[in-house]
């Protein structure tokens, strides 16, 4: 499974390093690779991702130790000491003191081992525990092949806003031309005043545009800050020779098949059925009897003067 779940990321990887081979440089700025890395160690929903991935491999251990032998050990010592003064009586006339000590030294060691010889609850939460494993570990491979889509449609995104951004300020200034020509046609009397007002609200709508594009890249920005802890002001472009491939092979039959054996989410159902199925064996076998085997080593000694 590991070598499946390696072999997804790499190709997913070396699809983000043949998109890097067609930007174009550009001093300190940040290419998809740089962005990538900085989302691996600063994205929020990966760091979670990955606590619940350790937590989930926690639990196969968790079953195991239910199955191995348990070993206690106590001591404990206790020590006494007394001393008295009293009076005895030979006569009721003639008493005399008498003094008596007593010293007591108490010492004990307890030493078990159990084992557990037949226990069906824990076997099938054994067994539950390891498709529970495999759960968390597909889920964090899912969520690493996430972080590479989010990169990348982040980062795109940006690409995109800003020549968008570039196209509606073109169009801005083409409009405005329009208008100050518009203008200087009606002020000679060659239009009307209405063929003034249209190339005026034309105008208008392409600052409106413009000033959608500026916060449409202002909120990509931020969505890219986002997922790498820190802002960006600089990144690459695609370079004007980037040439595009059609993805091998054509047919999506062959995609089919590829996406039944490696697809992760359906690898996770798989896991996510088997751990409800031994869950239900647990459940069942919560009332079977079980069987253990122990020792016991008990050592006391007890000094007494």
């Amino acid at each position: 499974m590991l070598h499946t779940i390696s072999r997804t990321l790499f190709t997913a990887t070396t699809v983000i390093s043949v998109i890097i081979a067609g930007f174009s440089s550009a001093t300190y700025a940040n290419n998809l690779t740089d962005i990538y890395e900085l989302a691996l160690l600063n994205d929020p929903t990966l760091q979670a991702a990955e606590a619940s991935y350790k937590a989930g491999s926690e639990i196969k251990a968790q079953a195991i130790s239910q199955l191995l032998p348990q070993l206690k050990a106590s001591a404990s010592y206790k020590d006494s000491d007394e001393d008295a003064e009293s009076l005895r009586f030979f006569s009721a006339n003639q008493p005399f003191p008498s003094n008596f000590q007593n010293e007591s030294e108490t010492k004990s060691y307890n030493i078990s081992l159990t084992q557990s010889l037949f226990n069906l609850q824990a076997f099938f939460a054994f067994k539950q525990s390891k498709a529970l494993s495999k759960q968390a570990e597909l889920q964090f491979a899912i969520d690493q092949q996430s972080l590479i889509i989010r990169t990348a449609e982040a980062y795109f995104d940006v690409l995109r806003s800003r020549d968008n951004l570039t196209s509606a300020l073109s169009e801005e200034k083409a409009i405005n031309q329009q208008l100050e020509q518009t203008q200087q046609r009606y002020d000679v009397g060659l239009i009307a005043i209405t063929d003034v007002h249209e190339s005026r609200a034309a105008f208008d709508l392409a600052v409106a545009e413009r000033l959608t594009e500026e916060v449409k890249l202002g909120i990509a920005y931020e969505n890219l800050a986002a997922l790498t802890g820190q802002q960006h002001t600089n990144i690459y472009n695609l370079a004007s020779d980037f040439a595009t491939a059609k993805p091998q092979p054509e047919t999506a039959e062959a995609w089919v098949e590829f996406a039944s054996n490696n697809n992760l989410s359906i690898k996770l159902a798989e896991q996510i059925a088997e751990a409800s199925n031994q869950n239900a064996s647990v459940k069942k076998a919560a009332h079977a009897p079980t069987i253990k085997g122990s020792i016991t080593y008990q050592d006391t000694s007890s000094d007494t003067s």
